[in-house]
């Protein structure tokens, strides 16, 4: 909870205590002068900053195994440029290496 006194001219308000890379949804009520408290607004969805994946960049992928299952997320991930797809990517993403050669199969999907 944030508590404080704004003026006509709302400057920002800094949360503090949030984890990194993390999403939150935020709401927000007003006490106003003589006790009464207008109801809640929101959510505003907001992802806090943060350090990024370690498979951020291309140059550290992590390393996928055969068998293996392998848990990943976009959040806090650059917009990368994917190379040789001749497109630019206007996403996050983030990087992967396989240590095979012949056919793999791979899934994104939970269940496959």
């Amino acid at each position: 909870m944030i508590t404080g006194v704004q003026g006509d001219v709302q400057p920002p308000v800094e949360l503090t205590g949030l984890e990194g890379n993390a999403e939150y949804d935020i709401y927000i009520s007003i006490t106003c002068n003589g006790g009464s408290t207008a109801p809640f607004n929101g959510p505003w969805h907001g992802i806090t900053e943060g350090a990024g994946p370690a498979n951020d960049l291309c140059e550290s992928p992590v390393t996928i195994t055969c068998g293996s299952t392998t848990l990943g997320s976009t959040l806090g991930a650059q917009d990368d440029v994917a190379p040789g797809c001749g497109t630019g990517v206007t996403a996050p993403g983030v990087w992967y290496s396989l240590g095979v050669e012949g056919t793999v199969v791979l899934s994104t999907c939970v269940d496959f």
